[in-house]
């Protein structure tokens, strides 16, 4: 959810997982990262082994941008939003999205756990 700034009336809020809401796991969003035009929110799924998901949304109205998962399902550690950049880094592993499209654009390290 986005509040105004101070407080008073929640401006938007939106359910996190797009697709497969129930295979995601519950509670707050732990890794998140947003900058004045967009908020990118990192989660896992419940299924064991498998790669968590990043979510980008428009601050201005919480529509959603995209959704995709991540290229290993190693532990996640941090995600950073730029104008040209939404990085998420895993253990052993930096991988960079466009913000526009989601498509992943490189991503370097090890996927071995």
């Amino acid at each position: 959810a986005r509040y105004s700034d101070d407080r008073s009336t929640m401006l938007w809020k939106t359910e996190v997982p797009g697709v497969d809401r129930l295979g995601a796991t519950t509670g707050r969003p732990k890794k998140i990262a947003f900058d004045a035009e967009k908020l990118a929110v990192v989660f896992k799924v419940k299924k064991f082994n498998t790669p968590g998901k990043v979510a980008l949304f428009s601050m201005r109205d919480g529509r959603r941008l995209w959704e995709t998962s991540l290229p290993s399902a190693m532990p996640i550690s941090a995600v950073q939003v730029s104008k040209k950049l939404v990085l998420v880094t895993t253990w052993g592993r930096l991988t960079a999205f466009d913000p526009k499209t989601g498509k992943q654009l490189y991503s370097y390290g090890s996927s071995r756990r």
